[in-house]
Order: structure tokens, then sequence, then C-alpha cells
């Protein structure tokens, strides 16, 4: 089955992708990256990689011929889903993970983002937005509501794992049950011990490379957000702030 590994930006989506992959490998399934680059899927990826940029009807009947051949495979989006994935969902035909986390803490740890990227003078494409919001800090709300937005519609589609950050970061055990039950893998206790130990926070923490992590700190914003910039997400996505599940 293809799998699509959705996240709002700066929630862990990475590290979820990173987990979930090697399972999928470790179960017999094949890496997404490695399918991108044997099927040639460089339009429709970021150049042959793990990210689709692509997600229409055409795309996702691809994807599941592919994956008859070749097994469980992942790939990772931030982008919200489609009519094709709505569709191709609700058949039963994929299967969707969105990982998110408070808005809040998402819209520092991209500031943090922006501000290593132009250290290390590494913009690009993907990563324009942060820059932007490092250098617009007091407008940085606003760049984080359509991150809200795309929640919402992962939300409100059936079947879709929905993952918060919170509550695995530092729980990989918590995870890798959750990966088990919903892929209904078993891995046995020695393998469940070797990706714990693999994926512990500190290990993900000194790899920012792989993993793009900056803090790993839920709730940073109650401490490092100043007070206006608080009330304009709570004007920008005070709704969906509610809908999620965080409070004041």
């Amino acid at each position: 089955m293809f799998i699509l590994c959705a996240g709002m930006e700066k929630s862990g989506s990475r590290y979820f992708y990173e987990v979930l992959k090697e399972i999928i490998i470790l179960k017999g399934g094949m890496d997404g990256q490695e399918v991108a680059k044997k099927y040639r899927l460089g339009k429709i990826t970021d150049g042959g990689r793990k990210y689709l940029k692509v997600m229409n009807y055409k795309t996702l009947i691809k994807l599941c011929i592919i994956s008859l051949f070749e097994g469980d495979f992942v790939l990772k989006t931030h982008k919200e889903p489609t009519r094709a994935i709505s569709f191709f969902n609700r058949l039963g035909l994929i299967k969707i993970y969105y990982t998110f986390r408070d808005p809040r803490d998402a819209l520092l740890s991209a500031i943090d983002h922006g501000k290593r990227i132009i250290e290390n003078k590494k913009e690009n494409e993907q990563s324009h937005v942060f820059v932007k919001m490092y250098k617009n800090q007091d407008q940085a709300a606003m760049y984080t509501k359509p991150w809200t937005k795309t929640w919402k519609k992962y939300n409100d589609e059936p079947h879709v794992i929905m993952v918060k950050y919170e509550e695995i970061i530092q729980d990989t055990d918590k995870l890798i049950t959750l990966f088990e039950r919903t892929l209904r893998y078993k891995l046995d206790e020695k393998t469940k011990k070797s990706l714990i130990m693999k994926y512990s926070l500190n290990k993900v923490q000194s790899d920012f490379l792989k993993f793009h992590y900056n803090k790993g700190i839920s709730y940073r914003y109650k401490t490092e957000m100043s007070s206006k910039v608080r009330k304009q997400c709570l004007i920008e996505f005070g709704d969906e702030l509610e809908q999620m599940g965080y409070s004041e």
C-alpha cells in the first residue's frame, strides 16, 4: 500500500517519517526514495526524493500500482489533501498519517529554522517561508495560519491517523506501538528496543541535518513568545487551536 506521511511544518514530521520508513523496510516494504528513483518519479517528487509534490489522480493511480509490485512504501508531504487524495483515502486504497503540534510552538521552531538557514546560507524554495518568518517575526502568525487550515482538512478526512507531536516526541515506544497497530505489523522485542534507542530524543536532536529538529520542546511558546505575538496567534487561528485541543 502507498502510505502518505503528511504533517504540519515543524511538527516532527521528518522524525515521524524516518521511523515509519525504517519499520516499513524492516517488514519487507521499500524505501520511498528508492521507489522514486527506480520509477523515475522526479516530476511528482522533489527531484526523485522523499517529498510528494503532485497529488492528482494520475499520480495516485501510479503509486498504487507500484505498491502492488514493491509492497508498502511511504512518501512525505506538507501539502493539503487534494480531491484525489480524499477519493483514494475514502476507498481505503491509501493510508494517511498526519502529524501536528501546537501551532504557536511550530511558529517558534520555524523562526529558529529560518535563522539557521540564513546562517548556513542554505535557503531554497521549501525553506523560504521560514526565512520570511525569521525576518518578519511580528507577522509570523499570518504565515502559520495556512498550516492550521491544512490541519483542519486532514482532520475532516475519515480514516486519517492524526498524531500529536506532544504525545510521541518523548515516547518512541508509543510511536512504534502506534505503527504496529495501524499497519498491522508485529516487531520482535529486540527490534523494538533497537528502534527505541536509535530514535530517542537525544539521538534525534544531535542530527539536525537528518531530522530538522531545533529544540524538541513542547509548549515553549508559554515562556518564549511575546504577548503581542500570542494575541496575534489567537486572532489568526484561535478557533483551530481550540479544535486541536490546545488551551490558552
